[in-house]
């Protein structure tokens, strides 16, 4: 995941180089293992100015199976059902955003969860929302969270891997909040 994240640092020197682009603001969104390393971005790479995560939180649950590329790189133990392999675990520790609140530095952040997700449920989300409600104050609009619930007889929450799929007005409210803050950067 460190690894993945550390690859929207070369993105954004991509996007640097390109001058005819016109870049005055880089966001970064992705869903489920997207999503963490989107939020692992941005407190690794300043240059990163918002970012928006849907199904994703951080290492608190990629200590599973959504970790195996990068850990089988490694040749760390990811087994779901045993403790993570002590390195992963140092990895974890030194970088999962809910440790580090601070490494945010106040930019704004879109959390989309479903509550019947059974592969990434919201808790790891909840968990970090309001780590991050605290040091970015009550009323802080750089920092949102919805929680999509859907009926339980729906088809979509009863199929654990149709449960979080992004919809279009999901991508639609991504799509809105990345642009509303990138263009508010862009002018700052």
């Amino acid at each position: 995941m460190i690894e993945t994240a550390r690859d929207l640092h070369e993105v954004v020197d991509y996007l640097e180089r390109r001058k005819d682009l016109g870049v005055t603001a880089v966001g970064a969104a992705g869903y489920s293992m997207g999503g963490s390393a989107a939020l692992l971005g941005l407190t690794l790479d300043r240059r990163i100015a918002t970012a928006a995560s849907i199904c994703g939180t951080g290492c608190d649950f990629l200590a599973g199976a959504t970790n195996t590329a990068y850990a089988a790189r490694q040749g760390w133990n990811t087994d779901v059902r045993n403790p993570p392999d002590p390195n992963f675990a140092d990895d974890c520790q030194r970088y999962d955003p809910l440790l580090h609140p601070t490494r945010f530095q106040h930019r704004p952040i879109l959390f989309l969860g479903n509550r019947h997700d059974r592969i990434a449920p919201p808790d790891g989300v909840v968990r970090l929302f309001a780590k991050l409600r605290e040091t970015y104050g009550p009323d802080s609009d750089r920092l949102v969270f919805l929680l999509d619930s859907p009926e339980p007889s729906n088809a979509a929450a009863a199929d654990p891997m149709l449960s979080h799929l992004p919809d279009l007005k999901k991508l639609a409210l991504v799509d809105e909040f990345l642009d509303r803050h990138l263009l508010r950067k862009a002018t700052d």
